[in-house]
């Protein structure tokens, strides 16, 4: 069997194998190019993974400088707190 997305994440590890597959059928796979925005903070609430790659983390100050929160790397995931 190929491996999952989802694997990638700890918490549904856990799970019955159809579980994780009731899952992954939920995840929607997007390309991404480089300093193309993924996720804005008005954006829905999303669980993102990252399969292959980097991305920053980071809110913008008053002058719009960013301050980089985290540098996510193949393997990491962000927004399970939403």
């Amino acid at each position: 069997m190929a491996e999952l997305c989802i694997n990638l994440v700890p918490l549904f590890n856990a799970l019955p194998i159809d579980e994780q597959m009731q899952i992954e059928e939920l995840v929607h796979h997007q390309n991404y190019r480089k300093n193309e925005l993924v996720l804005a903070p008005t954006s829905n609430n999303n669980l993102i993974i990252l399969a292959h790659g980097s991305a920053r983390l980071y809110t913008l100050n008053k002058e719009g400088h960013e301050n980089v929160i985290q540098v996510l790397k193949t393997g990491d995931y962000a927004g399970e707190n939403w």
